[in-house]
């Protein structure tokens, strides 16, 4: 079996290990790797596509899943999948989402709960709407309901880095604000026992002094008492008697209601203690769990690269031939390519004609979060987006490309603003992000019109940036699924050549 094939293999294996633990991000970043390898494997097309799905991305579903029913229409479930995505339960579906995006952007946040239960009740498996849940509930402070809509989130996909982020965040707030709560409580508890007990002993004391001062002065005024006078002193002795017996019950029930206080107190403390201790503990599994994800990143990297070394001398026996046939072919590639652009022009100033102006809207949650509506007019939006661009407003053509990447239904306009916003992040000199959409284009759109650019730009990225075993597999990938493009050139072949002379080290 191709070396090749191979690797894909044993990354499709990972990725449905990793579903099979509810951990979609995960299956989905090994999936991506393995169509790399081989692009035409019709069940990790499949899968990915459902990953893409659940994790609301319904523009890379749609295009994952036509790319599986152009390798085989028979006996394929991507027929299904393709015609839910194009039902009218999937279009209402969209359309609650749409309208919970604008109640969200209007600050309407329980409106916009409303419109996301209804959904989870009709797709309970989509991850994004629980995120959201949890940000709507996180805004009216509702803290509980945010962290539960959260967790719901985390058993659906156990890697999502977002619902971890946003976890951890409401944990650490949580046990800040309890910690002064608790100090608050025992500065105001401490006051107020000092100050009831000082008045309290002062008040007694005064009352049986001025008590035994009064019986004093009667009993040598009068000297020796009438049965009366006795009378009537033992009464005043009584009533003295219940006045203190009075004030040692009024003590008494003092006490009380502050041991009951101390109680309740002391069960908080030991209340917030517990929710501290699995805060605690739950950072432990985290960290437990970010490290052993590392080790088997470590080991999987080693596996690849061991591949690759296979895969690289599988390349040697080829260039040879390749270097031949490159020479006669580049003027007449240049030639199509420049017709292909005055076209493409020509078809975005004609469709520019017949489409009206799109509506955008976006809204701010935490942490700077944007989330785009669902586009209006693609081939209106695209145009101006490419408009914003000429004029070198990056930001503005920037934000038009990704809501058609994520929203969009044409898949020719949504493979094209996958590009251009991969241009734009490397023109801005963000090369992390450049590289992340140069990578989704080339293993999403092998047959896209800018496939081979995506490869030798990423490609040159790579190399700049010290990733010298990443750039030359897609530099190969471009030799060896392009020799007829024009970026296949001499500087690919001296590049080449000298990642050969490293990996060979």
């Amino acid at each position: 079996m191709n070396t090749a094939i191979e690797i894909a293999h044993v990354l499709y294996n990972k990725a449905y290990h990793s579903l099979k633990e509810r951990d979609i991000s995960t299956a989905f970043k090994y999936l991506k790797q393995s169509l790399v390898y081989y692009a035409d494997d019709m069940d990790a097309l499949n899968l990915a596509g459902i990953c893409s799905f659940l994790l609301c991305d319904f523009g890379a579903a749609n295009t994952y899943w036509k790319r599986s029913l152009k390798i085989d229409t028979q006996n394929n479930r991507a027929n299904e999948y393709v015609e839910y995505l194009n039902s009218d339960l999937f279009k209402t579906l969209l359309k609650e989402y749409n309208i919970s995006i604008v109640s969200i952007n209007n600050k309407k946040y329980e409106e916009a709960i409303k419109y996301l239960e209804e959904i989870i009740e009709k797709e309970p498996d989509l991850v994004e709407p629980y995120i959201i849940l949890g940000l709507c509930c996180y805004k009216l402070k509702n803290y509980a309901k945010a962290m539960e809509y959260w967790r719901n989130a985390g058993t659906r996909d156990a890697g999502n880095a977002k619902v971890k982020s946003y976890m951890l965040h409401l944990q650490e707030e949580m046990r800040s604000n309890e910690t002064k709560y608790s100090l608050h409580n025992e500065k105001l508890h401490t006051k107020k026992l000092h100050t009831g007990k000082l008045h309290t002993e002062k008040l007694h004391t005064r009352k049986l002094h001025t008590g035994r001062l009064h019986t004093g002065k009667l009993l040598i005024q009068h000297g020796a008492l009438s049965l009366k006078h006795k009378i009537l002193a033992c009464a005043g002795i009584l009533v003295l008697a219940a006045v203190f017996i009075s004030f040692i019950s009024v003590e008494y029930r003092l006490n009380n209601y502050k041991n009951a206080r101390l109680k309740t107190e002391y069960d908080t403390a030991i209340q917030t203690i517990a929710m501290q201790n699995e805060i605690i503990e739950n950072q432990d599994n985290m960290i437990k769990s970010n490290e052993r994800l590392l080790q088997e990143n470590l080991k999987e990297k080693q596996q690849i690269m061991e591949k690759l070394n296979e895969v690289m001398k599988e390349y040697e026996e080829l260039k040879n031939n390749l270097e031949k046939h490159q020479a006669s072919s580049q003027y007449q590639q240049y030639q199509q390519y420049q017709q292909y652009q005055q076209h493409q022009q020509h078809q975005q100033y004609q469709q520019h004609q017949q489409h009206h102006q799109y509506q955008q809207y976006q809204s701010q949650l935490d942490n700077g979060e944007k989330i785009a509506l669902i586009i209006q007019d693609e081939y209106a939006s695209f145009n101006e987006a490419i408009q914003d661009l000429k004029r070198g407003d990056y930001d503005k053509s920037l934000h038009k490309f990704e809501a058609i990447g994520r929203y969009g239904i044409e898949e020719n306009l949504v493979a094209e603003s996958l590009f251009f916003t991969a241009s734009i992040y490397e023109k801005k000199g963000d090369i992390t992000e450049a590289v992340a959409r140069y990578m989704k284009y080339i293993q999403m759109y092998s047959d896209g019109n800018y496939y081979d650019d995506s490869l030798y730009n990423c490609a040159l990225l790579l190399y700049r940036n010290g990733k010298k075993d990443e750039a030359a597999t897609l530099l190969k990938k471009l030799v060896d699924e392009k020799p007829e493009s024009i970026f296949n050139n001499s500087r690919v072949q001296d590049i080449l050549n000298r990642l050969m002379l490293y990996l060979t080290d």
